[in-house]
């Protein structure tokens, strides 16, 4: 998410706020570059509007949102590690 930027100009990392994961592809978001950290996997034809209400086993009070710092698309079969 370092290599790419908003319609302003700043970088995607730790910016995402929400995800729609198109049918037929899964979406695994990791918490930091390289995909590396925590991972969670998104599911195929959901919405995730508030990625501040995804915990996925964060310590304490952490969200996923402002987050994601690398994500993969991949078939239905991935999922994290």
């Amino acid at each position: 998410m370092t290599k790419w930027n908003t319609p302003t100009g700043a970088k995607w990392n730790d910016r995402i706020s929400s995800i729609k994961v198109g049918s037929g592809v899964r979406v695994l978001i990791y918490e930091h570059i390289n995909f590396g950290g925590r991972c969670m996997t998104l599911s195929s034809g959901r919405e995730y509007p508030y990625m501040s209400a995804q915990n996925a086993n964060l310590s304490g009070s952490e969200t996923w949102n402002d987050r994601v710092s690398s994500l993969k698309v991949t078939d239905t079969s991935q999922r994290c590690p």
